[in-house]
């Protein structure tokens, strides 16, 4: 046993000092620290100053977090401005999500009844590698007397990249109030909603709108 170690854990204990700050003086394991201070009660005020030290930890970590994140977004928007630049497969697909595409923070998402447009943008995905990480689902009306089975087989059969892994769960739409029921028999097999989780493809397609922004309209909006 390293008894001048714990020895010196206890006295810097007894004076409040933190695990990890006694862990990392002796060069020990904060577990062994733990061992060694077991029986020693800090008093109120020594908690205290514990609490709030942990709470301007927290504070300054999610503060890096936070301009990290930051960070990453604007190379990742950067490197999607460059590649509208060059790409025009890519600008078509900036063009499309600029109208019909979802705004949220880390979600690259489009919703929309248009198989065609679906099909370009799904093909578009698996061939940047994102096959795994499709996730598609679809919004039909009850009323319309068409089961899941039938509506999974249609988009199977319209969209070329979808896949049995891509499929989430249905969204079946009831109708609420009369002035919905206009909408029975409009889009049998439903709206569709094509999803991938993740911010730099999102922050990619929000760089490659801003050039499209400045290379037509002269600005950034």
């Amino acid at each position: 046993m390293k008894v001048l170690e714990k020895k010196s854990a206890i006295e810097m204990r007894k004076t409040g000092k933190s695990l990890g700050y006694i862990a990392s003086k002796l060069n020990v394991s904060k577990s062994t620290v733990s061992r060694w201070t077991r029986g020693i009660s800090l008093t109120s005020e020594q908690l205290d100053i514990f609490h709030k030290d942990r709470v301007e930890k927290i504070k300054c970590l999610s503060k890096v977090n936070r301009l990290n994140a930051i960070k990453r977004r604007e190379i990742f928007f950067q490197k999607g401005f460059d590649r509208a630049k060059v790409d025009l497969d890519f600008r078509l697909i900036c063009a499309l999500y600029w109208g019909e595409g979802d705004k949220s923070e880390n979600l690259f998402a489009i919703t929309n009844a248009d198989h065609s447009m679906l099909n370009f943008v799904g093909t578009w995905l698996l061939k940047e590698g994102w096959e795994d990480k499709i996730s598609f689902r679809v919004f039909y009306h009850e009323l319309n007397d068409i089961d899941e089975e039938k509506i999974k087989l249609w988009w199977k059969d319209k969209l070329d990249f979808l896949k049995n892994t891509h499929f989430r769960k249905f969204t079946k739409l009831k109708i609420r109030r009369s002035s919905q029921s206009k909408n029975i028999g409009k889009l049998p097999y439903g709206t569709a909603r094509l999803t991938i989780c993740n911010t730099g493809l999102l922050y990619n397609v929000y760089g490659g709108i801003d050039f499209l922004k400045t290379q037509y309209f002269g600005r950034l909006a």
